[in-house]
């Protein structure tokens, strides 16, 4: 079974790289709670949306573009992991990107969440309601 998951041999893994990889994604996606409610809480303007508008009908297509930003959002985020999984199987860092993993998760939820605020603005703006 090792000969499988041997990196000598051509092949993607083995077991000690496989260890490292199974860490780091357990890291990401332990974060990824506290990622998707930061995110969500500062995009949540755009569910007051039909409180100031006079049509409630807007509350679904804005409900529909909330939950394709949410799901392309935790798309982006999960290029987090696969950046360090990049690093510890083709570059045979096997600590990944180390500390470095904190500053890239939190410039990635900062900017995650200004463009939360930004798109709620724009979405305001354009209904004239701000």
């Amino acid at each position: 079974m090792s000969d499988l998951l041997d990196i000598d041999e051509g092949e993607v893994l083995n077991e000690k790289t496989g260890s490292a990889v199974l860490v780091l994604i357990k890291w990401w996606e332990r974060k990824r709670i506290t990622y998707n409610l930061l995110v969500g809480i500062s995009g949540a303007a755009v569910f007051l949306l039909p409180i100031f508008a006079e049509d409630l009908r807007i509350f679904i297509p804005l409900g529909i573009m909330a939950a394709i930003y949410a799901f392309f959002a935790n798309v982006f985020y999960t290029l987090g992991w696969i950046l360090e999984v990049l690093l510890v199987v083709y570059f045979k860092k096997i600590n990944g990107i180390g500390q470095y993993k904190y500053i890239l998760f939190l410039i990635g939820t900062i900017f995650s969440m200004l463009l939360s605020l930004f798109l709620a603005l724009f979405v305001l703006t354009a209904l004239n309601t701000v």
